[in-house]
């Protein structure tokens, strides 16, 4: 509570502010302008990170969609509630029983009932509740969740918003139809409306379909925007970057958050709203490639300085795009190096709206600190990641236990620059000084084996105490 009082005091007295938190779908690091895309044209999100404080060290808690989710919402690692996939059970997709050491474990898709998530908490304290978009976060449906009104996508199509038709839809808004983001955009203008005639304070979660990947492309799925794929076409393509319609993604999502932006504006809200804008994972590359300078790329996009992407723990699957405005409260044009994950939302936002009930059990942190400049405790920070699983092994053909890019069953720790990968099958390990080695080359751990000690200790440590799933003999006969 003494940071939220001395928030207050340094931007003046305001009342409880509306929050926006965009999520996007297998967004990579680079796949933005303002992370250095030199192919892809973002300039609304662009603008939206040059409006506040732009993060380029923030990372997700897993890196797939379920489990990430899940932390967002509830600021705890979701291996403690026994998620780490994208589906209820014992994942065996991509899975070769027969040339694997081990079974991954039974992956328990839900969220936690014995506390509160963040619109359930949000709701409590008076806020009107949105979400239009991507739910993925177990069985129960929104409305049972803390959500007021609520639009939700399935996954049939990332693109295409009546492919994908709605899983739980509240009254007053349209069937799919369409792109996915402009329908979701159109929900969530329609949201602000019914809060325009509300006293309360609004939280609009727009967890968006897009980017995913462009493998929607043919058949009965809707194809990327005609104007936009043709655009890219046209365009020179650069080194790292070169899929003209997982670009025209990219900016189809660009366009949406821009118009909804404009919307805030327009309604004369920026200065009453915060807004987040952020990925649910690294970006998924798609079957490997080498580029003309030797770089790791993949057929949609790269996540190139960082190392791989989707469903691994190198800084390619965990390190996402992560931005904060509030205009007149937290000052534009702002770089932060501070050490950040996704777990800080919800701790951040109850801290921001005075929530006197705040749990002191949140695996993340309020980053109140880092918003008004002070990093103290945020760059020698220690985060763990954990992923028993063999998925993306490979891609396509390349699937299998020899395919380029894979990774095994790991977990990670980062402290300080420090970041530590363990093999679950063998145990072996691998160091890496993020400072001067963000894209994961040098293995240095014979060179620094207190290092080595330390973080084993801290990580094993971890792991017992979120009672993460591991690793199960061959014995157990897969279902």
């Amino acid at each position: 509570m003494v940071i939220f009082l001395l928030w207050v005091a340094t931007t003046c007295v305001f009342a409880v502010p509306n929050i926006v938190l965009i999520l996007a779908d297998d967004l990579g690091y680079a796949d933005l302008g303002c992370y250095g895309n030199q192919y892809h044209q973002t300039p609304h999100i662009d603008r939206l990170m040059a409006a506040g404080v732009r993060f380029t060290q923030a990372y997700v808690d897993a890196p797939l969609c379920a489990p990430s989710r899940i932390a967002l919402l509830t600021g705890r690692h979701a291996v403690r509630e026994g998620c780490y996939e994208v589906v209820a059970g014992r994942f065996l997709k991509q899975v070769d029983i027969e040339k694997v050491r081990f079974l991954p474990p039974e992956n328990k898709l839900a969220l936690p009932r014995n506390r509160k998530i963040l619109p359930e908490r949000l709701k409590g304290i008076g806020y009107r509740t949105g979400i239009f978009g991507k739910w993925h976060v177990g069985p129960e449906p929104p409305g049972t969740r803390g959500f007021d009104d609520f639009v939700l996508l399935g996954t049939a199509s990332h693109l295409d918003a009546a492919k994908s038709a709605t899983r739980y839809r509240s009254a007053d808004y349209p069937p799919p139809q369409g792109y996915s983001s402009d329908y979701l955009t159109e929900c969530a203008r329609r949201f602000l409306d019914k809060c325009s005639a509300d006293s309360r304070p609004f939280f609009l979660y727009l967890p968006y379909t897009l980017v995913h990947d462009c493998l929607g492309r043919g058949g009965d799925l809707l194809e990327p925007k005609p104007e936009l794929l043709a655009k890219y076409e046209a365009l020179p393509k650069t080194d790292l970057h070169r899929n003209p319609a997982y670009a025209a993604m990219v900016e189809a999502l660009d366009q949406s958050v821009g118009v909804l932006m404009a919307e805030l504006e327009r309604r004369q809200l920026l200065s009453k709203t915060l807004v987040i804008f952020t990925s649910d994972n690294g970006g998924l590359l798609g079957k490997p490639r080498v580029t003309a300078s030797g770089f790791e790329a993949g057929e949609f996009t790269s996540n190139y300085p960082l190392r791989d992407g989707k469903a691994t723990l190198w800084e390619g699957g965990i390190r996402v795009p992560f931005g904060i405005r509030f205009d007149g409260r937290i000052p534009a044009g702002r770089v932060s190096d501070a050490v950040v994950s996704l777990l800080d939302v919800m701790p951040t936002l109850l801290e921001l709206v005075g929530d006197l009930e705040i749990p002191n059990d949140f695996d993340g942190r309020s980053l109140l600190p880092v918003l008004t400049g002070k990093t103290d405790g945020f760059l020698e920070r220690t985060l763990c990641w954990h992923y028993p699983n063999y998925r993306l092994r490979g891609y396509g053909d390349l699937e299998g236990e020899a395919a380029p890019g894979g990774q095994p069953p790991s977990s990670a720790i980062r402290w300080g620059n420090w970041k530590l990968i363990e093999e679950l099958e063998t145990g072996n390990v691998t160091l890496y000084n993020l400072a001067t080695d963000v894209s994961e080359q040098r293995n240095v751990s014979k060179n620094h084996p207190e290092i080595v000690s330390r973080l084993k200790r801290k990580l094993h440590a971890w792991r017992k105490e979120t009672n993460a799933p591991m690793l199960e003999p061959k014995s157990r006969k897969a279902p």
